[in-house]
């Protein structure tokens, strides 16, 4: 599948087993893809942080502070 990302949504949730937040990708001519992250666990957390905050933060090496999903989608803007 080759994306060319003409943007984000972020949406949070939770059921039983614990809360996660879902991104979905937009693609220029309409297409789209999502990935769901749960971030239950430590190693879900840390596992979140490399694989998608890393990559998309707008200011690296200012860590992005974040309690609970919705904490994420609110400071989108600071990601790209």
């Amino acid at each position: 599948l080759v994306l060319r990302c003409s943007g984000m949504a972020l949406q949070h949730g939770g059921d039983e087993k614990g809360p996660w937040l879902k991104i979905t990708y937009y693609d220029e001519d309409g297409a789209d893809v999502s990935e769901r992250f749960r971030l239950q666990t430590p190693a879900q957390r840390t596992a979140f942080e490399q694989l998608f905050i890393r990559p998309h933060t707008r200011t690296p090496g200012v860590p992005l502070r974040w309690i609970t999903p919705a904490d994420i989608v609110t400071q989108q803007a600071l990601l790209r």
